[in-house]
């Protein structure tokens, strides 16, 4: 079973190597889409379009570290709802806030050092959502999109930081 339907009853799970939904891979790309303009405008905009987009860039990451974070949270929650909190579920919650505390923290730094350690993070976040899917918390389909957004959006991070490390 994977959760319950909006009146409570138990969903099936989707058979193993079921795609994600076509809504969650839609939702999932468009949200790469102020990384992809952001690392541009950081390469090719004039200085004055330049600065915004680097803070632009910053705030983004780590809104969508903290994102990650709540919904390994959330995750994690509901699937420890039945009473059988079991360890496992404790460590994730745990490790749930980290990508939320070290997108704070790199936010704070100089841009081109911030976008590394947030890269550095997407990479590492990776480690949870395998954590998630050995433990059965999320779908089938979550990991394998799960690794497809991050490793693009840690790849867009490091070429939006070189050009702010090249370009200042």
């Amino acid at each position: 079973m994977t959760g319950f339907d909006h009146f409570g009853r138990p969903r099936p799970a989707p058979p193993p190597g079921a795609p994600a939904p076509a809504m969650a891979t839609w939702l999932g790309g468009t949200g790469l889409a102020p990384f992809v303009f952001g690392a541009a405008a950081i390469w090719l905009a004039p200085e004055a379009i330049r600065a915004f987009a680097v803070s632009a860039v910053v705030v983004y990451a780590a809104v969508i570290l903290s994102f990650l974070g709540g919904l390994a949270w959330g995750a994690t929650s509901a699937a420890a709802t039945d009473g059988r909190w079991k360890q496992v579920h404790a460590r994730l919650l745990a490790a749930s806030v980290v990508p939320a505390l070290v997108a704070w923290g790199a936010a704070l730094l100089p841009p081109a050092s911030g976008l590394l350690v947030m890269a550095l993070c997407f990479v590492a976040v990776l480690a949870l959502d395998r954590r998630l899917a050995a433990a059965g918390i999320v779908p089938p389909w979550w990991l394998k999109l799960r690794i497809r957004l991050s490793l693009t959006v840690a790849a867009l991070l490091l070429v939006a930081a070189a050009g702010i490390a090249l370009k200042s």
